[in-house]
């Protein structure tokens, strides 16, 4: 039972740190769309951190540091720390005070992106309450803070659903964006917990929810004889429900292909199959191959963010999404230490993943 439990501790830390670790690989190099332009600028393999060229998005953020979405991401991680659980009042009141520091526009402060530039203005123009600014971009922020409410809630996979939907809603208002940041998260979820990461994982994720054991529905569901159209998914308030059971099988696909010997996509390449921008539809589908197509490679978790972050493009929310998956699933200690002694406060950030790892899955009771 200890051992067990130490494990699970390991892989819960591991997706915490691995989106850390994603994240600042891709401060430097983000955003080059031309892989001839990337190796111009940062040579043939980055395999650590880099600085920002002058003139590029995250300009002044030093290297081992984090963009805006990493910088959230670390107020999650203290908050969940401080509190023991998911406190979203102590989370959105952290936020607030980074927003504060912002004008709404895209660089008066580290990058904002499109749908941080909507919640700033939700919060500070319109005077709206957390809940109620959520931007409609289809971008990844809530997808990437969904991985830590996944390993934190691991051993329950309706909280995992439930709280990870509140979470995303905070940035995100799009119902299928929701579903499918918060399918992300129960797959984080079930690897940490010690399910296997393969085809098989996301068509049982599809049985849970049939079984109402996770909050996944489809858009209508049965009453009697007739159908029913479920409740409002953009209500405000907490999730009893998310809408789109089909975002369970999102994952299945990619691995698929991943490990099919008759489909051939150099590593490299996989961002240009499935897209290089920024919807998160163009991003999970690259983190969940690599998470397959890695498996086997004894550095799994360098080879997989690695390629996601040489691969250009949008890599840094790419290198997040697979950062934190591949954590959940090697743990963080088969993450190469010098990524986290690269990391700006990286002793620190491990104590607290570690700290959220066990109240995660806290010590047994003494017998």
């Amino acid at each position: 039972m200890a051992d067990d439990i130490t494990a699970k501790r390991d892989r819960v830390a591991g997706a915490i740190m691995g989106g850390f670790i994603g994240d600042a690989l891709g401060v430097g190099p983000h955003w080059y769309y031309s892989l001839k332009e990337l190796k111009k600028e940062y040579g043939d393999w980055i395999d650590t951190y880099k600085p920002v060229k002058p003139g590029r998005f995250h300009e002044g953020v030093q290297v081992g540091d984090f963009s805006q979405t990493g910088q959230i991401m670390e107020l999650l991680l203290r908050s969940l720390a401080r509190q023991g659980r998911y406190d979203q009042d102590d989370f959105t009141g952290a936020v607030d005070q980074v927003l504060d520091t912002l004008d709404g526009t895209p660089y008066s402060g580290r990058y904002t992106d499109w749908a941080m530039r909507d919640v700033w203005r939700g919060r500070k123009i319109e005077n709206k309450p957390w809940g109620q600014c959520g931007s409609f971009a289809d971008t990844s922020e809530g997808a990437c803070r969904s991985a830590m409410i996944g390993a934190r809630y691991a051993g329950d996979l309706m909280q995992t659903g439930r709280l990870a939907a509140d979470c995303i809603k905070l940035t995100h208002a799009d119902p299928w964006n929701v579903g499918m940041s918060a399918a992300y998260a129960e797959i984080i979820a079930c690897v940490v917990r010690g399910d296997k990461y393969d085809a098989q994982l996301p068509s049982s994720l599809m049985r849970m929810a049939k079984h109402h054991e996770i909050p996944f529905t489809s858009a209508y569901q049965r009453v009697g004889v007739g159908e029913s159209p479920v409740v409002d998914p953009m209500a405000p308030g907490p999730t009893s429900f998310i809408l789109g059971v089909d975002h369970l099988l999102y994952a299945q696909f990619p691995i698929k292909a991943a490990t099919d010997p008759q489909i051939v996509i150099p590593p490299i390449k996989v961002p240009q199959v499935y897209g290089m921008a920024c919807s998160l539809h163009y991003l999970l589908p690259a983190a969940y191959y690599y998470a397959s197509y890695f498996a086997q490679h004894a550095d799994f978790f360098e080879q997989a963010v690695l390629h996601a972050i040489n691969s250009g493009g949008n890599n840094l929310m790419r290198a997040i999404l697979t950062g934190s998956l591949v954590g959940a699933i090697v743990g963080v200690s088969k993450i190469p230490q010098r990524f986290i002694d690269g990391l700006v406060n990286g002793k620190e950030l491990l104590d607290l993943a570690y700290k959220v790892a066990r109240d995660a899955f806290p010590d047994p009771p003494p017998s």
